[in-house]
């Protein structure tokens, strides 16, 4: 899957008199929306629209959606089902008309990638460094914390274990380790979905 940031942008032609006005629903995370994880979305209007972010009602179904302290900003966040709907209306006197509706997967986080100190797996690592991260890329737009809770780590035929994202108990292990060999750590991290993940990663010394 390509997670490269995107803007993905939903044109609605709302037909007046005289002119046509152009709205666009901003969604910068690929059509895609991550269970336990705040989606932002965005709601555009053009400055030449007589329309305003006011004018325009947000809802779903699948979905909780609340706004967030910016004009026609909003945070999505679905529940458990394989799609959500997102529906845009925009008021008409004391009614509202829908304008726009449109289907979203949802899926899981992907799996972060495990980073040495400032090494991402598949790197070279500093001997020095005992912090084990779990995170994303920056080819994957997504702010996601994640925590490691346990991790195993191999070398040579020799084994060290530890809890949190410290390497500490495997600092002979490290020191003692001869230069160009590999190192192999699976760990298992919970990122803000409460999901536990077993992910590895390799470095060499």
């Amino acid at each position: 899957m390509n997670f490269r940031l995107s803007i993905l942008a939903f044109f609605l032609v709302l037909l007046n008199t005289s002119f046509s006005q152009v709205i666009s629903l901003e969604q910068p995370e690929l059509m895609v929306l991550y269970r336990g994880y705040p989606n932002q979305m965005l709601v555009n209007i053009p400055e030449t629209s007589e329309l305003s972010v006011n004018d325009i009602s947000v809802t779903g179904t699948n979905v909780s959606i609340s706004k967030v302290n910016k004009p026609g900003g909003y945070i999505v966040k679905p529940a458990g089902g394989k799609i959500a709907v997102i529906v845009l209306k925009k008021r008409v006197g004391d009614s509202l008309q829908e304008i726009y509706r449109t289907e979203y997967r949802v899926s899981n986080l992907p799996d972060p990638v495990l980073f040495w100190g400032g090494s991402k797996s598949g790197t070279k690592a500093s001997k020095s460094s005992r912090a084990l991260l779990a995170k994303y890329p920056p080819e994957i737009p997504l702010k996601a914390a994640f925590r490691v809770t346990k991790w195993t780590l191999s070398c040579n035929g020799e084994k060290a274990t530890g809890v949190s994202g410290s390497l500490g108990p495997s600092g002979t292990i490290i020191v003692n380790t001869t230069e160009g060999s590999q190192v192999a750590i699976t760990a298992t991290v919970v990122g803000p979905d409460g999901i536990a993940r077993q992910i590895g990663g390799a470095w060499s010394l």
